[in-house]
């Protein structure tokens, strides 16, 4: 493997660990407040990000020593790489994601309310489901990824109309900006205190792991 750069691809880190579990969530950044009347208020106080965790399978002591090193890596400054779910990893109705593996996807619109888009470049009559992923690539080369709040059919043309996705969408983001389906990632950092070196057992590096968040 060539020097690390970071942002660090999906390749060269996070699909090189031995993930035996792990957890990917969107995070909620709000408060709230009792009014004398009862009300409950609540408010944002930031950006919805994303976060994981991430537990490696048992590994052998030589094997531990290489992922440990590569870890400790990203244990300093402001080394983030591309981060996903390594248990879903593609439509629901296209599990391998071998049905739109050909296709280059793009934004359609982005509606002015920055809570729906819409795609093309789909294979015809392509479904996305509620729950699916995507991760969208702006000019600037920052990585946006959405979760699906509704289920949407591409027309014959590989367009599909405007659906709703959480978090809201990034004012950066464009018409033709390039989408991911299938490994759809975010940029993510180690949260700092979070690795985990588990313990040893019978010539084994057991439980170890780490926590991540999104960085945008």
């Amino acid at each position: 493997m060539a020097v690390l750069t970071f942002p660090t691809a999906h390749a060269d880190f996070f699909g090189l660990l031995d993930h035996l579990a792990g957890d990917m969530w969107l995070a909620e950044y709000r408060e709230h407040s009792e009014t004398g009347g009862g009300a409950i208020l609540t408010a944002d106080y930031g950006p919805r990000l994303w976060r994981g965790s991430v537990q490696l399978k048992p590994q052998r002591l030589p094997d531990w020593a290489e992922t440990q090193a590569l870890i400790g890596a990203f244990l300093q400054g402001q080394r983030t790489f591309h981060a996903s779910d390594p248990f879903a990893m593609a439509p629901a109705s296209d599990p391998a994601g071998s049905a739109v593996a050909a296709s280059v996807v793009l934004l359609d619109t982005v509606n002015a309310d920055k809570r729906r888009l819409a795609l093309k470049g789909l294979p015809a009559n392509y479904v996305l489901t509620r729950g699916d992923r995507l991760s969208v690539t702006d000019s600037g080369g920052g990585v946006h990824l959405h979760e699906m709040v509704e289920t949407v059919t591409a027309n014959g043309a590989g367009t599909t109309t405007e659906f709703e996705l959480t978090p809201f969408t990034q004012t950066t983001l464009a018409s033709n900006d390039a989408v991911t389906l299938v490994r759809p990632s975010c940029l993510a950092l180690i949260v700092p205190g979070s690795f985990r070196r588990g313990r040893l057992a019978g010539g084994f590096r057991v439980g170890a792991g780490f926590d991540w968040i999104e960085s945008l």
